[in-house]
């Protein structure tokens, strides 16, 4: 063989083979203990490439295990034929620990009932754009049995786990690349129709039900409008938890399907400030189950919000037994118990701007984990709130310092500081 038939060093342990469908195939083949490990059915040498790179890099570091890549003598199911389904199967078993039970579930199921029926019969290696982009469509046009069209937020929580399943696949070395990532531009903006804050009127009358139908209750949904906390941390809050002296709330725990978690969804606790009237009607709730334990011969309570037995109501309890009928009764229009957290957070960033209320103050009340997932969830819904500060820029000062189209003091004055100093006191 002659220097111009031999191959290039990134192309040795590189096999090129025909399928009986015609179909060209590249296999690798690494060297080890004196025995060939294959790496079988790569549709690009690119990728064999890549899988033969990886591998010498382990041998290199003493680290190669042949299981890790395929059994010796034979693929135990490779690239080229393994289906999507396969892949994620293999996907969702091997996070079980990673996620908590109820994403988990809400992961498999999703798996399960409608990216396996669309696209699970194909070839991980055959799948490509077009038909992820195919079965998006298909799912915005898609309706329930009762004729509704689904929501867009359940289509995105879709792409989302779909996006995963095949970004793991690129990070393994068997896709060239994540054929569901930037899709959004076919949904369009989502938080028209995941942010919902209850007006003002609408807030009103909800407490007014509450106290009427289930007054018992009115602590709880009065915590959830003035604290902006998910209903999986309410219901696990403990007495204990309640911090009068510093008129604030841990929050540490969460309560869902999968039982009492010991962290919440963002993964870290957090303090959550008081008002002065959420202050006073937790105290009085208090006092009440108190009284109720001593009445009854029991111990002090230890959950704030109790069930029926040792643990608190479950979600979906409150949400049937209690949210729902108040709201029927009520003659309300439907919305979620998540709305009542949305309508913190935008009447905090709506009302507050004028005293000082930062993004940061407000995404560190919700919990989440990024001030981006504030903006981009809140800042749309409070457009010209702040117009006041681009009038600034037309106006020269006056003699007191002042804008003269809207009266605020300007920027870098004695009046602006003197401003600043008592939002900040």
């Amino acid at each position: 063989m002659n220097n111009a038939q031999r191959k290039s060093s990134k192309d040795r342990g590189i096999i090129e083979r025909k399928l009986k469908t015609g179909e060209t195939v590249f296999d690798v083949r690494v060297w080890q203990g004196g025995r060939a490990v294959l790496i079988a059915g790569f549709r690009t040498k690119e990728l064999a490439r890549k899988m033969y790179r990886r591998a010498k890099v382990d041998q290199d570091q003493g680290i190669f295990k042949p299981e890790k890549y395929q059994r010796r003598g034979g693929p135990r199911c490779t690239p080229a034929v393994m289906t999507v389904k396969q892949y994620a199967d293999k996907w969702i078993e091997e996070r079980r620990r990673k996620y908590k039970p109820t994403t988990w579930e809400s992961y498999r199921s999703i798996l399960t009932y409608k990216v396996i029926p669309a696209l699970g019969h194909l070839s991980l290696l055959a799948l490509d754009r077009e038909q992820v982009k195919e079965f998006l469509l298909d799912e915005l046009e898609r309706k329930t049995l009762t004729g509704k069209e689904i929501s867009l937020k359940t289509v995105r929580n879709t792409i989302k786990v779909l996006s995963r399943v095949l970004n793991s696949a690129h990070l393994d070395g068997l896709i060239s690349q994540n054929h569901a990532r930037d899709l959004k531009d076919l949904m369009g903006s989502p938080t028209e129709f995941l942010v919902v804050p209850l007006s003002t009127d609408e807030e009103q009358r909800f407490l007014q039900a509450v106290r009427a139908y289930e007054s018992e209750w009115y602590p709880f949904f009065f915590l959830l409008l003035r604290a902006g906390l998910r209903i999986g941390e309410a219901l696990a809050l403990r007495v204990e938890d309640i911090l009068f002296n510093d008129r604030q709330i841990w929050v540490r725990r969460m309560w869902s399907k999968g039982g009492l978690q010991d962290n919440t969804k963002s993964n870290k606790g957090r303090r959550v400030d008081m008002s002065q009237k959420l202050t006073e009607i937790l105290r009085d709730h208090i006092d009440r189950l108190t009284r109720k334990a001593e009445l009854q011969w029991k111990p002090s309570p230890t959950w704030l919000f109790e069930g029926l037995g040792v643990l608190p109501y479950t979600q979906q309890h409150v949400r049937r037994s209690i949210f729902h009928p108040i709201l029927k009764r009520a003659g309300l229009r439907k919305f979620r118990i998540h709305d009542l957290r949305h309508t913190f957070a935008t009447r905090l960033l709506t009302q507050g701007d004028s005293r000082g209320v930062t993004l940061k103050y407000v995404s560190t009340l919700l919990g989440h984990k990024s001030i981006a997932i504030t903006a981009d969830t809140y800042t749309h819904l409070i457009p010209g709130n702040l117009r006041w500060a681009v009038d600034l820029l037309d106006e020269s000062p006056s003699s007191n310092d002042c804008c003269e189209a809207c009266g605020r003091p300007l920027l870098g004055t004695a009046s602006a500081t003197a401003t600043q100093d008592r939002v900040a006191a």
